[in-house]
């Protein structure tokens, strides 16, 4: 496990937000620009590597139906399920379907479209429908990017002890 909570979870929310709320994620990337970049589908990312959710969540329902969807396309496939590249199981299966999904659920409960630049430049937590974004500096400090702030920041919630593309990134036998 590569994330410990920086605050306990109990002060996370107010009560208020507590009752409102189903999903609660973080801003990981944040281009905070109209360039999205070559490694993204978007100008902002979602952390799914941290969430918060009340069971049965219809975000993360939705998350999971259009991973399956995927993987059944995929399964139809001559090759069969099989991704040959990163980016593959991170498009299919990791941050940028997270983040579209999740995208697609919160424009489908608020009944207008809600898109990643919509997500750019927060800096307070927002709530959008039943979900609430939390800036990238909550779960994501101490990043050379997205304006993220350094680690022990009063809106730190966890910390994520990233080790790069050193990991399984690299090591991935494709």
């Amino acid at each position: 496990m590569d994330t410990d909570c920086t605050r306990p979870i109990s002060e996370w929310l107010s009560d208020e937000q507590a009752k409102a709320v189903d999903l609660v994620v973080g801003i990981e990337f944040d281009t905070r620009s109209d360039d999205v970049r070559a490694d993204m589908d978007e100008v902002v990312q979602l952390c799914s590597w941290s969430i918060m959710a009340k069971p049965g969540s219809r975000h993360i329902r939705h998350v999971t139906d259009t991973v399956l969807a995927r993987l059944q396309a995929l399964s139809n496939t001559p090759a069969g399920i099989h991704a040959s590249s990163i980016d593959d199981v991170l498009r299919i299966t990791g941050p940028r379907v997270f983040t579209n999904a999740l995208l697609d659920s919160m424009s489908k409960q608020v009944g207008v479209p809600i898109t990643a630049r919509n997500l750019s430049y927060i800096e307070d937590p927002e709530t959008i429908g039943s979900v609430l974004i939390l800036p990238v500096s909550s779960f994501a400090s101490g990043q050379e990017h997205s304006a993220s702030k350094p680690w022990g920041n009063e809106q730190q919630l966890l910390s994520h002890h990233w080790s790069g593309f050193h990991t399984w990134k690299l090591d991935y036998d494709h």
